[in-house]
């Protein structure tokens, strides 16, 4: 696709018209969804997305990382080719906010959205996210990981030095560094016309749960979902209560109408 080559873990059954879509958030992969797919829906069709630079996705030329606009572009371009249906779309932090941004443009494909904790909206404590990825140390490394995690597993700390690696690696900071103010969704998540459901870690120092309040407040068919003692990345913190709520909002999704 263009100038990337892009790699999802697929899971297709041999009968199914149930699709979930899985977009990560930055600096991670579709790995990051490693603790909930054992305990999703065998019958649903599920692609897990590695964005661009990010898992086994590659950039096979131009400048070492996709911008925000590239990023919408490959994904929405990615479902088209390979999405046929209508789907559930569920996004991460920054695969939220892709994933906002791409049910904007594909309207009725996108049957339902899930966003977790998800970034995009434009709010004060916007710069001080952006600031957070600026990781130049070992020591800026650990508080990232403090505002991420609600209890950072101690037995990853000794891949302190590996995760810096790779952020430096994917080019992460510069990413952060080339968002722009009309990158941000805040006007445009009004217009939103599909059932949406929110989910976020109630401890989340890194996107608190004012920005799901503003999300409550501006998008038309939206409900939220908190998680007690759970941070930024909820899917991994807690993926049973993670896993609890995302099954009930699809089997509400699927269930038959009875009168």
């Amino acid at each position: 696709m263009g100038r990337f080559t892009l790699h999802s873990y697929e899971r297709s059954p041999s009968v199914s018209t149930n699709t979930l879509v899985l977009l990560h958030g930055l600096g991670t992969s579709s790995s990051t969804w490693v603790r909930i797919l054992p305990s999703l829906d065998p019958t649903w069709n599920v692609f897990a997305l590695d964005l661009p630079g990010f898992g086994y996705s590659k950039i096979d030329s131009g400048p070492p990382f996709a911008g925000m606009n590239e990023m919408f572009q490959s994904v929405g371009a990615f479902i088209q080719e390979r999405i046929p249906r209508p789907f559930t779309l569920l996004g991460h932090s920054l695969g939220g906010w892709l994933a906002a941004g791409v049910a904007l443009e594909l309207g009725n494909k996108v049957r339902h959205l899930v966003l977790a904790d998800n970034a995009g909206i434009l709010c004060e404590e916007t710069v001080e996210q952006g600031k957070a990825f600026q990781v130049e140390s070992v020591r800026d490394l650990a508080e990232l990981l403090t505002k991420i995690w609600f209890r950072y597993p101690w037995y990853f700390k000794p891949f302190y030095r590996a995760v810096l690696n790779d952020l430096r690696k994917r080019h992460v900071a510069e990413f952060v560094r080339s968002i722009h103010a009309n990158d941000f969704l805040n006007d445009r998540v009004r217009t939103l016309a599909v059932k949406t459901t929110i989910i976020w870690g109630k401890e989340d120092k890194l996107i608190s749960m004012k920005s799901a309040e503003m999300l409550m407040q501006s998008i038309p068919y939206a409900q939220l979902y908190s998680i007690e003692r759970c941070g930024h990345v909820p899917q991994l913190e807690r993926p049973k209560e993670f896993v609890d709520i995302l099954q009930k909002v699809l089997w509400e999704q699927t269930a038959p109408v009875t009168v």
